[in-house]
């Protein structure tokens, strides 16, 4: 019978026997300085162990041994060169101690994760064009002993994602040169002087907590169907990019609320992410209510108002409305020749936020010259049509200044 291997087997056989090889090398640097390492033997000593047991352990003995392990090969591959001072192919945690500085080693180098920058705990500051051209590099770790950064030290650091800085007594000065989308994680005890500083204020600067978690966050309107997803690291940073999924961004008719996003890893290969539920939040969409602008002659009725109505969304109607819109004008028959504004107000729509543009109503003269009045409002001198001169006009058609004038009683 054929026994067939898939790709992702063969990958991981290929992963085990590179951790097997590594665990074997440092159990017998460990045994030879006399270091315990008898669980970590038991787990190489066992042939069922996994992979994810088997990297446990290497880091377990290499932890007891002070070896630093690093992500990147070449940020060790300089650090050795450099540093490793007993020649062992190593780098202790004690070697990493003893750097004061480190000048411009990392300039232009084709480097990308340094997250064990960390251990190099007597470097107190980070001098001009310490990483400068290092386009590739996207993680970084100060030490806790930093307290300065030059303006030039990243500059040109296009890929630079994730600064940590684990200072927790002082505020970096911030004069560092790097583009608006990194991300500085900063101890929570100096978090609110970051945020309150004027500077800092305007930078991305959240909480480091030493545990990554990633979620999402999106935004559409109401009745569309687009919108972007946009992804959040917090806590620590994590090495590669999410994945995340959102059945409901392309339902239109879904009313105005929040609903799950789901985060998955995609490329992470950062251990102990936390994957957190993102969140889609639906806004109401926007509609225009237009009073419609009209004409009328002096001593007209109003005529009956009428309303327009713009960006409904899903074919939807004025149906929609829960509360009416009102529409008032001060405008009577009575009223002289003049504009006034007819007001619209009061409406209440699910899923919709309502803005109104009011319109006009203009009173204008009869154009054949008639006007209007009460007999309480003519004052003399006023003639009838005869030419005779009237003191108490009654209903009818008169003569004042030239002009023709109808009143009512």
């Amino acid at each position: 019978m054929w026994a067939f291997v898939t790709e992702n087997d063969y990958k991981n056989a290929q992963a085990i026997d590179e951790v097997v090889a590594k665990l074997k090398t440092s159990l017998a640097v460990a045994k030879e300085q006399n270091v315990d390492a008898s669980d970590e033997q038991a787990v190489y000593d066992n042939p069922q162990s996994t992979l994810g047991e088997l990297m446990d352990a290497l880091s377990s003995v290499r932890a007891k041994l002070h070896f630093i392990t690093f992500a990147d090969s070449k940020v060790q591959k300089i650090c050795l060169e450099n540093w490793d001072t007993n020649g062992d192919g190593e780098l202790t945690f004690e070697e990493a101690q003893a750097v004061t500085d480190i000048a411009e080693i990392f300039r232009g180098q084709d480097i990308s994760l340094f997250e064990e920058f960390k251990y190099f705990t007597s470097i107190t500051s980070i001098p001009d064009n310490a990483f400068r051209n290092a386009s590739d590099l996207q993680i970084i770790y100060l030490p806790a002993s930093v307290s300065e950064v030059s303006g030039s030290a990243f500059v040109a650091c296009s890929k630079l994602d994730f600064v940590v800085i684990l200072n927790d007594q002082v505020m970096l000065n911030c004069n560092i040169s790097l583009r608006p989308q990194t991300t500085f994680f900063v101890p929570a005890a100096v978090l609110p002087t970051y945020l309150a500083d004027e500077n800092w204020g305007t930078k991305n600067v959240i909480e480091y907590t030493g545990k990554p978690v990633v979620t999402a966050e999106a935004t559409r309107i109401y009745g569309r169907t687009l919108g972007t997803i946009s992804t959040k690291v917090l806590g620590a940073p994590v090495v590669g990019t999410p994945e995340t999924e959102c059945e409901s961004m392309s339902v239109a008719t879904l009313p105005v609320g929040t609903y799950p996003i789901t985060v998955k890893l995609g490329t992470i290969t950062t251990t102990g992410v936390e994957l957190r539920e993102g969140v889609l939040t639906i806004t109401p969409a926007p509609l225009t209510i237009t009073a419609k602008s009209y004409t009328r002659k002096v001593g007209e009725a109003n005529p009956e108002f009428e309303l327009t109505y713009k960006s409904f969304r899903n074919k939807e109607t004025d149906t929609v409305f829960v509360v009416r819109p009102v529409i008032e004008c001060d405008a009577t028959i009575d009223s002289p020749a003049g504009e006034y504004e007819i007001r619209v107000s009061g409406a209440v729509a699910t899923n919709y936020e309502i803005s109104y543009v009011n319109g006009v109503l203009t009173v204008v003269d009869d154009p054949s010259g008639i006007t209007t009045a009460k007999n309480d409002d003519v004052d003399a001198p006023v003639f009838d049509m005869t030419g005779r001169r009237v003191s108490k006009p009654q209903r009818g058609i008169y003569i004042k200044g030239n002009k023709k004038v109808v009143v009512r009683n």
